[in-house]
């Protein structure tokens, strides 16, 4: 998860690909008869390539492509942050490059890609002399550190990886009753599904580790959420077992037992805001 000023990058609207360059800045003196000799300036600039996949069955691409065409326009310095809480200083939107793969008949977006290039925004007052120190919450304003410990906390990456476990949890549901509707998507449809449902796999298994490195601290709380987990994670195998050998009925019959599992883990999951208040 990254998020770039009020944008956040996660989940299925996350980066797909995220490229950084650093490049140190030489001059050459020439010298006669000689090879020139080089003295090194500084470092230039960093630059940022990242690139998003959209597609409806998870998000309106107008809306999220709105926001950065808002952020290019407005030209303003963005702070860049990622789920750790790691600062990596401020950025300007300088380009969105669109890539349209898919549209429906009226002409709106179905699916596609956006790449945008960020280029470093230092103000000489902020300098950092070690790229390190970008990394230490301790070395910004009081403001930007608490901005940063607490929207990127514990109970914030739980909320996160919830907001990833609804999504493709819904997203498979619409999968499984349109293979219902028409058998004829079928095949597309469950592989479609199954991909989600791996997704899934990863967004709990995410959920576990961070459960579990904080279960002493949070134990009653944690106790509930693994139960709920194991839960789910039964009903996922027995739907994505279904999805994988192209079986219609069993597929539906799953869908069901699992979506229960989701409305029973979304009710009992609330303890993760305990974290919020036992954040170290």
């Amino acid at each position: 998860m990254y998020k770039l000023g009020s944008i956040t990058f996660q989940g299925l609207t996350g980066f797909t690909s995220l490229d950084s360059s650093i490049e140190a800045n030489y001059v050459q003196h020439a010298l006669i008869d000689n090879k020139p000799r080089l003295q090194r300036v500084g470092t230039n600039l960093e630059e940022i390539n990242a690139a998003i996949r959209l597609h409806t069955a998870f998000c309106v691409p107008e809306n999220e492509l709105a926001k950065l065409y808002e952020m290019l326009e407005k030209s303003e310095t963005q702070p860049l942050t990622n789920g750790a809480g790691d600062y990596f200083g401020k950025f300007v939107l300088t380009s969105v490059q669109l890539t349209t793969q898919k549209t429906y008949a009226n002409g709106r977006i179905l699916e596609c890609e956006a790449s945008i290039k960020l280029l470093e925004a230092l103000n000489p007052n902020d300098a950092i002399t070690n790229r390190s120190q970008a990394f230490a919450l301790g070395t910004g304003d009081a403001e930007r550190q608490f901005e940063i410990s607490t929207e990127f906390s514990d109970a914030g990456i739980a909320t996160d990886l919830l907001e990833e476990f609804n999504t493709e949890s819904e997203a498979v549901d619409n999968l499984v009753a349109q293979t219902i509707v028409d058998e004829d998507t079928s095949d597309a449809n469950l592989g479609a599904a199954s991909r989600r449902l791996a997704n899934v796999g990863v967004a709990l298994d995410k959920l576990d580790t961070l459960v579990n490195n904080t279960q002493s601290r949070i134990y009653a709380a944690a106790a509930q959420i693994r139960s709920n987990l194991s839960v789910v994670t039964a009903a996922l195998s027995v739907l994505k077992d279904a999805c994988d050998t192209v079986d219609v009925v069993a597929v539906d019959a799953a869908n069901d037992t699992y979506q229960q599992t989701v409305r029973q883990f979304r009710r009992y999951s609330s303890p993760i805001a305990v974290l919020r208040a036992i954040r170290s």
